[in-house]
């Protein structure tokens, strides 16, 4: 039951970032939902099914922007398993830490992700976009966090029954 609940969250965040969180941006950055509940299921979950959820949630972001399929799946899945490695070893059941290790894992999977682009298209500087694009969106995702730490602790409640 938990498994088949998890699917349909993905699928549900997907539904949201894709109709309503895409329409919104705040000075030019918008949310990334789907890397952002793939970091913060990672946060709470083990290795195998972190990996799972962040290559879903890559694989969705990957048909959402019609980029290379397969660049964001790649992406999400290895530091959603880097995040669930770390989170493994810090995470103290409080919501700062993790607000603050999806801070970071936001912040090196967007410098991950337009250095891979950087490399590839040649299209802007690492560290202009530092500042003017991956630091916001990190904090800004950061913030959305919370709301998603809430959600995903309901989701891995022991009082949902199943498998």
């Amino acid at each position: 039951m938990k498994k088949i609940l998890s699917a349909i969250s993905v699928f549900f965040v997907y539904a949201i970032q894709t109709s309503i969180i895409s329409r919104v941006d705040l000075f030019g950055i918008e949310i990334n939902l789907m890397l952002t509940f793939a970091l913060v299921y990672a946060t709470n979950s083990d290795l195998l099914a972190s990996g799972i959820m962040g290559c879903i949630c890559g694989l969705l972001l990957d048909v959402a922007s019609s980029t290379v399929f397969g660049y964001n799946g790649l992406i999400v899945m290895y530091i959603a398993v880097l995040t669930s490695i770390v989170s493994s070893k810090f995470y103290s059941e409080s919501r700062l830490v993790s607000i603050i290790i999806v801070a970071v894992s936001c912040f090196l999977c967007e410098t991950v992700r337009l250095s891979l682009y950087n490399t590839m298209f040649e299209a802007v500087s690492v560290a202009y976009a530092s500042f003017r694009y991956i630091l916001p969106q990190a904090l800004l995702n950061s913030v959305v966090s919370v709301p998603v730490t809430a959600f995903v602790k309901w989701l891995k409640n022991e009082y949902i029954r199943g498998i």
